[in-house]
């Protein structure tokens, strides 16, 4: 750094964000504590919240009294929480202002953030200091884990956010990459020329760590393999904002000879968990969300059996999302991880709920079947797979080579993924292929590989894994 940078580092880091560093060395203390330690911490966390909730938040004022999770006197009763109903994205957009704390003290360095889900209607959430004060440690501490220290060298591939669809940046924006040594790579264009760009720049920065979009560095790995391309190895990349599926990692990990440490999180409840040096599943930061996996009757799944993931944000007290509906599904891991750290662990992310796909029998088969079978084709650069009813599944895909025909030269191929397919879904299903030049991504800029409208139907709209 030079000396403009480092003071500059100083004032931001050491005056303007004491309690983030503050919050930081308690989390890193907390990683290490024996589990019924952390699980004290955790409960006190969530009885704070909801005692809150309960006095100054008029959605929870009702709700938490009704279910007797808090009495007439502000006591709460953990052994009650499974009570509550679960807090969906409708409920949110319905009821804004009744979800809003009208503490006066806790309205200060409030900021308006918002989550595009599936269908691109968003909803908008408010998120105070205290998230803020929480959000960075766990970020910071999950980077530490992949091996960045901070104020290393570092490249974001991303696209899709308001920082790519603005061109300029803002100011504020662009001082603190600077500050933090970090490049901003715009992701969202697939073109050879952009691809070209990407490389040219990663090899001539060699950066310490990249963190990249999922399906980006994806893009950019089997760019760089088909046309025998070196590109320089970074320390470390952390994939987030998609589901890394096997396929995607084997190749990255390939091609930039570098592990990658898988980040979970998403605009409504931030970063929630990292994969640490053993590369078994995903640590959760629980003192800072309470994750809960449900069977579809709301019981707990026990460990490594897949369910739909609820979180309870513990550090943002304006607007308490409390059993949030977040639209992912998840399993425990069986086992402590090796790492000997404390906190829980997600054996594996499946992805999003609307990721499973239903046959007029009630089967449910989850999207990373179809990925699997579609994933491993070298002649396909991008595809999403439709499940637009019990009948239909529509498949679009972008080629490599536009000037290929698969229905003749891959028919074998076409043959065996609609055969797959129809041994899921049923013999019924028709299975109809369109060849396209793009596939938008979601207004988030993530690129859903499944979609399934039956769940949708069944289920509502549910937001995409970040």
């Amino acid at each position: 750094m030079n000396y403009r940078k480092i003071l500059s580092w100083i004032y931001h880091h050491l005056v303007t964000r004491k309690q983030h560093w503050r919050n930081f060395k308690t989390l890193k203390e907390w990683q290490w504590l024996p589990p019924d330690m952390l699980q004290a911490i955790c409960a006190q966390r969530r009885r704070n919240l909801l005692a809150h909730a309960a006095a100054h938040v008029p959605y929870y004022s009702k709700v938490l009294r009704e279910t007797e999770v808090v009495d007439g006197s502000g006591k709460v009763n953990l052994d009650n929480f499974n009570r509550l109903p679960f807090l969906t994205k409708d409920i949110i957009r319905s009821n804004p202002d009744a979800l809003t704390s009208d503490d006066k003290a806790r309205r200060s360095n409030v900021f308006t953030n918002y989550s595009g889900g599936s269908t691109g209607e968003p909803i908008y959430l408010l998120q105070d200091a205290g998230y803020q004060e929480w959000n960075f440690p766990a970020a910071l501490l999950g980077d530490e884990w992949a091996g960045l220290q901070f104020g290393q060298a570092k490249i974001t591939l991303w696209g899709g956010t308001a920082e790519v669809l603005d061109p300029e940046e803002t100011k504020k924006r662009r001082w603190r990459r600077w500050l933090n040594h970090e490049i901003f790579i715009n992701a969202t264009v697939v073109k050879a020329e952009a691809m070209q760009a990407h490389l040219e720049f990663i090899n001539r920065l060699k950066p310490w760590h990249i963190r990249a979009m999922a399906e980006s560095i994806y893009d950019l790995a089997r760019y760089i393999e088909r046309h025998g391309l070196e590109v320089y190895s970074p320390h470390s990349i952390v994939t987030s904002a998609g589901t890394l599926f096997p396929h995607i990692r084997e190749k990255v990990e390939e091609i930039f000879r570098a592990p990658i440490f898988n980040r979970y999180g998403s605009q409504e409840v931030g970063v929630i968990g990292y994969e640490c040096e053993e590369h078994q599943g995903l640590h959760v930061f629980s003192p800072i969300h309470h994750l809960e996996i449900v069977r579809p009757d709301g019981t707990p799944a026990p460990p490594g059996e897949f369910g739909e993931v609820m979180v309870t944000l513990l550090s943002n007290y304006v607007m308490p999302l409390i059993r949030y509906q977040i639209g992912d599904v998840a399993a425990w891991a069986e086992k402590p991880c090796a790492c000997g750290r404390g906190f829980p662990r997600l054996q594996e992310i499946k992805g999003r709920i609307n990721d499973i796909f239903v046959s007029r029998d009630g089967t449910h088969s989850h999207g990373q079947y179809f990925v699997n079978i579609l994933g491993y084709n070298k002649w396909i650069r991008r595809f999403q797979i439709v499940q637009e009813s019990y009948e239909l599944v529509n498949i679009y895909i972008m080629l490599f080579d536009k000037h290929l025909d698969p229905k003749r030269t891959k028919r074998e191929d076409l043959a065996k993924v609609e055969e797959r397919i129809k041994l899921v879904l049923g013999e019924d299903c028709q299975v109809e292929w369109h060849f396209v030049d793009e596939i938008p991504p979601t207004p988030s800029g993530k690129h859903l590989h499944t979609i399934s409208k039956v769940m949708e139907k069944t289920r509502g709209d549910t937001d995409e894994l970040s």
